[in-house]
């Protein structure tokens, strides 16, 4: 699914190239203007960005909220470093390469308007179908944001279900009548998800990513002298 995305955007990015040059020098000019926080007090203002960005790139890495080790932690490697520069690389590619690609569409297709907003889309979703749409041929590009939506949900809700059990059956020391329990619930609750009104859902889920991330870096802390010392054996084995 990740392919079948960043050959999509590449795609894009490959018809609009000559104005890749002018997107980035786009993107660094905004990053530092009033502009980008929206105004108002200067401080303030910046907290706001930081806030808003931190969050979303937590939701597309899963950097430091301690859930995706669960899934790196169940693999069949030897080897504890070779597994987590897996972990790195899967950052670097949710992060640098499918977001920045995301972006550079956005940009490139002209449906920002003068304000930096996006005219008529309420949601980011909507603003990148715009994107590939107006690059795209026909209505192709809402084809593929609708397909990658499609698979990068699906995917996800199997993922934080199978982290849900997981925890659970911990836990409760594998009590299955707990895991059934959490499994309706869960289900319960995408239906919630998928019908509640955005900004209560993103408030939601930030605040949540924020109680999950408070014990994992914790834990990071103490355990950073130990990971530490195995990085720098492992390097010096190679």
């Amino acid at each position: 699914m990740s392919v079948f995305y960043i050959l999509a955007g590449l795609l894009v990015l490959i018809l609009r190239i000559t104005q890749i040059p002018a997107a980035f020098v786009l993107i660094v000019k905004s990053a530092f203007s009033f502009k980008a926080v929206g105004g108002g007090i200067f401080g303030y203002a910046i907290i706001v960005a930081m806030r808003s960005g931190f969050a979303r790139g937590v939701f597309s890495n899963e950097a430091g909220l301690g859930s995706a080790p669960m899934a790196h932690a169940a693999s069949s490697t030897d080897e504890p470093c070779d597994q987590a520069l897996w972990g790195v690389f899967e950052v670097f590619v949710d992060t640098i390469v499918i977001c920045s690609i995301t972006a550079l569409t956005v940009i490139l297709s002209g449906v920002l308007n003068a304000d930096g907003g996006v005219d008529a889309f309420g949601s980011n979703g909507a603003a990148a179908a715009a994107a590939f749409n107006a690059i795209l041929p026909g209505s192709l590009g809402g084809l593929v944001i609708q397909i990658g939506l499609l698979l990068f949900s699906f995917s996800t809700i199997i993922g934080w279900g199978y982290y849900g059990v997981s925890c659970w059956n911990y836990i409760s020391k594998n009590n299955k009548n707990v895991a059934l329990a959490f499994n309706i619930l869960f289900t319960l609750m995408c239906i919630v998800g998928s019908i509640g009104t955005g900004k209560l859902m993103w408030d939601i889920s930030d605040t949540m990513n924020g109680l999950m991330a408070i014990p994992n870096l914790i834990a990071l802390l103490l355990l950073s002298g130990t990971v530490a010392k195995l990085t720098k054996d492992y390097f010096k084995q190679r």
